[in-house]
């Protein structure tokens, strides 16, 4: 749907005749048009596939979970618990070299191609731990670290960063029927919405 409203329109569906059980998890990159989206084969694997409206999707590389565009050109995901970055060329939809792993564990629930992080387009990123309880860890370009510890009894199943990356949104449990919004600065997270 653009901005300005109007009528959705299917850019992607499930195309069983063609492999392509599942699709699921899109994310925009850096020029509004083009976006990543897992799908889901017949033997139970996922791939991360670029899309772009009126062309013809491209899979870009095989992955346990979506991926998420992050400045200048990589390419974060999951796989068995690991958090990774891969070279992505955005110009032309193409990973560069090996990924690298830049935090662990990570939780993850690789049956639905989901794992429990998020990037700002300018490198902040998110990311809970497996268990009953997790609180999340802000990361920033220059290797800082810190924890949100106002969090830590809650588990975020869900988050996503504004733009400029200062503020997060997600579902915790146990109240997974609110919104929260945390400034990345780590204040107690708030309730925004209630459903």
């Amino acid at each position: 749907v653009s901005v300005a409203g109007g009528e959705p329109v299917l850019e992607r569906e499930r195309q069983p005749e063609a492999g392509i059980q599942r699709v699921v998890w899109p994310s925009f990159l850096p020029d509004g048009r083009r976006y990543l989206y897992l799908i889901r084969r017949p033997d139970r694997t996922y791939h991360i596939v670029l899309g772009e409206p009126g062309a013809a999707s491209r899979e870009v590389r095989p992955s346990d979970s979506f991926a998420q565009y992050v400045a200048p050109g990589y390419l974060v995901f999951a796989r068995d618990g690991t958090l990774l970055a891969q070279r992505f060329d955005a110009t032309t939809g193409r990973v560069i070299g090996e990924p690298s792993a830049i935090a662990q564990p990570v939780a993850s629930f690789a049956t639905v191609g989901w794992a429990a992080f998020a990037v700002s387009p300018h490198g902040v990123l998110a990311f809970a731990s497996p268990g009953n309880r997790a609180r999340l860890h802000w990361f920033d370009r220059a290797g800082g670290h810190e924890a949100l510890e106002s969090t830590a009894s809650m588990l975020w199943v869900w988050f996503s960063f504004c733009e400029n990356g200062s503020i997060v949104c997600g579902s915790l449990r146990p109240a997974q029927r609110s919104v929260f919004a945390s400034a990345t600065s780590a204040p107690p997270a708030k309730a925004i919405a209630r459903s």
